[in-house]
């Protein structure tokens, strides 16, 4: 999990949609559904879709899946906007910009070929809002509240994501809630996404590490060529697209990179 950016103000067409809309505002948990039916079809919709991919630089807000294609354009079917607060939880959570993220569909797309999107059996492998449902993400857990420059989580060789224990500790969160949040709340360890992740790992242990030495102890380069070449490897991996948007599970590329991640990350905040 990495930070993503809070809905800075309520999109002009959901604003518009409010005013047309009153009662939705404060409406109680138990007509979200029908509200929320009515409002995905709505113009205003798209527009808040398209904002939330914008903020989140095309990342599920939970596994960091690509909710994105490589032009920009939403994966089909593989999407929703998640209520970090259940909607049916209380009054006036299900249209409020406050409350919204964008997430991937967590695995539920049975027609998907490609087994990091869908893989049986379906409940064991369902993450994200599709398995955290009406659950709470745990005390501190909600991405958006997480600094760009702390990586509070880690990612080993078999693809299990767990909290980083000295990093959370030095932002205030709580590690054992965040496992707990990973674990039991969005199942980010399903054997979907360890899978697709221990890959991932893998590639990068085979050819980056190599790459790596290369760049910092070859006698033909220079101190400013190793510099130079280690930057651009860096920013290659870690800068958004052209349509603006970030590699899938791009913290797992943070960590591989490290030291040199870092510095990246912290001259770049306003790319993330």
């Amino acid at each position: 999990m990495k930070r993503v950016r809070r809905l800075a103000a309520t999109p002009p067409l959901l604003q518009v949609w409010l005013g047309a809309n009153p009662a939705a505002a404060t409406a109680p948990g138990e007509q979200a559904k029908a509200i929320w039916n009515q409002f995905k079809s709505d113009p205003a919709y798209r527009e808040l879709l398209d904002e939330l991919v914008k903020l989140q630089r095309g990342l599920c807000c939970y596994c960091e899946q690509r909710v994105t294609k490589a032009d920009g354009s939403l994966v089909t079917n593989d999407y929703q906007v998640e209520h970090v607060l259940a909607k049916s939880g209380g009054p006036g959570r299900v249209v409020d910009a406050t409350n919204l993220v964008l997430a991937c569909g967590g695995g539920t797309w049975a027609h998907h070929t490609d087994d990091s999107r869908f893989a049986k059996p379906i409940d064991a492998n369902m993450s994200c809002g599709q398995k955290k449902d009406d659950l709470d993400l745990g005390t501190g857990c909600d991405p958006r509240t997480f600094p760009t420059w702390a990586r509070l989580t880690t990612v080993d060789t078999l693809g299990v994501i767990s909290a980083d224990i000295a990093a959370c500790s030095a932002v205030g969160v709580d590690p054992i809630v965040l496992n707990d949040t990973m674990n039991r709340v969005l199942n980010l360890n399903s054997e979907r996404l360890k899978r697709v992740r221990a890959k991932l790992v893998k590639d990068l242990v085979s050819w980056l590490n190599p790459m790596l030495k290369e760049l910092l102890t070859d006698d033909h380069a220079t101190a400013g060529d190793h510099a130079a070449g280690l930057a651009i490897l860096t920013q290659s991996r870690l800068r958004p697209n052209g349509a603006g948007h970030l590699r899938a599970f791009w913290s797992v590329w943070r960590q591989y990179l490290e030291p040199s991640s870092e510095d990246w990350v912290a001259a770049n905040d306003a790319l993330l």
